[in-house]
């Protein structure tokens, strides 16, 4: 709630730039009508279309997260009982398998592209009154739940590592772990890099990449977190578990609100077009970084920090 007075109303009054009092008024004006659909966390759900031009746009994963939160004691119950362990991960698989699907599907349906072109392959899309693509698939739970699966699934094999029975790996399994890990989330993210000035990519090739790429980066990103705490980190596990990122970490979450309030008032504030540069987007990525942590600090010390010493006080400390 913070955030969204400060996104609303506060920033409203902070600069002036050619694209500013439009751009806050509409800020503000969507807040006043949606900030309840934040709280209820269905502000990735309603209204449609309209989730990134919602209040709060890039809010959207937090709905993701709580609903899947909310869902996720069903896989957890038949994973952790004996007798339904099987069932459990059946409906894991199942579950995943089905959010790739019904991804693949909507991408191909609609004709959404992917990397950085911006060739539709129809005009399915326009069936939906300033609908985007990010309304189709981009932050609805049921494209997004194929990750959540995955995490999901390596929760349970580290829980049975830690208290059932230890994974051995011999030496050639965990570097081909490693391999295929750190290749499948660099091609993720950079083998359609050069995407934007060339010949669209076939419509089933969209369909497909649009459905499985959450799921192969998500597989990547869970090797990583079970190999560093099995014992199969080596070097990559003491970077990661450095003690330099503890006091970083306890800072994302206001870093994430925060970040891209950040980003819109410096765009927002120019008095001119800007045209990016490559060591330009690196040096404002830094300094964007820096200046997003030290709001952060400030959002951290006087909300977060006191909200959490007064549950703390009222409930008591969580047992572990």
């Amino acid at each position: 709630m913070i955030t969204i007075g400060i996104h609303a109303s506060l920033v409203t009054h902070i600069g002036k730039g050619s694209s500013k009092i439009e751009a806050s008024q509409y800020d503000k004006d969507i807040c006043v009508d949606y900030w309840w659909t934040n709280l209820l966390y269905i502000n990735n759900l309603y209204p449609f279309p309209g989730i990134v031009g919602g209040c709060m746009g890039w809010s959207w994963y937090l709905a993701n997260d709580m609903q899947f939160y909310i869902l996720s004691p069903i896989f957890i119950v038949l994973l952790y009982h004996r007798r339904t362990s099987k069932l459990g991960i059946a409906s894991v698989i199942a579950m995943c398998v089905s959010s790739v699907i019904v991804t693949a599907t909507l991408t191909g349906y609609y004709g959404l592209p992917v990397g950085k072109s911006f060739y539709f392959y129809n005009d399915r899309l326009l069936e939906f009154p300033n609908g985007t693509g990010t309304d189709v698939t981009y932050g609805k739970p049921w494209c997004r739940i194929q990750s959540y699966m995955v995490g999901v699934f390596s929760g349970y094999f580290l829980y049975r590592h830690m208290y059932i029975k230890k994974i051995r790996m011999h030496w050639l399994v965990s570097t081909i772990g490693w391999f295929f890990a750190v290749g499948i989330m660099y091609a993720m993210l950079y083998a359609l890099h050069g995407t934007a000035n060339r010949d669209p990519l076939p419509q089933w090739f969209s369909a497909v990449w649009g459905g499985v790429c959450r799921t192969l980066f998500s597989m990547g990103v869970a090797w990583v977190a079970f190999a560093c705490s099995t014992g199969y980190g080596g070097l990559i596990n003491s970077f990661l578990s450095w003690s330099f990122w503890t006091p970083m970490a306890r800072l994302t979450y206001c870093v994430y609100l925060l970040h891209p309030i950040i980003i819109f008032e410096f765009l927002r504030t120019k008095k001119i077009s800007y045209h990016w540069t490559f060591p330009e987007v690196v040096y404002f990525t830094f300094a964007n970084i820096v200046v997003s942590y030290v709001c952060a600090l400030g959002l951290s010390l006087l909300v977060e920090s006191p909200t959490v010493g007064i549950e703390k006080a009222m409930f008591g400390k969580k047992r572990r």
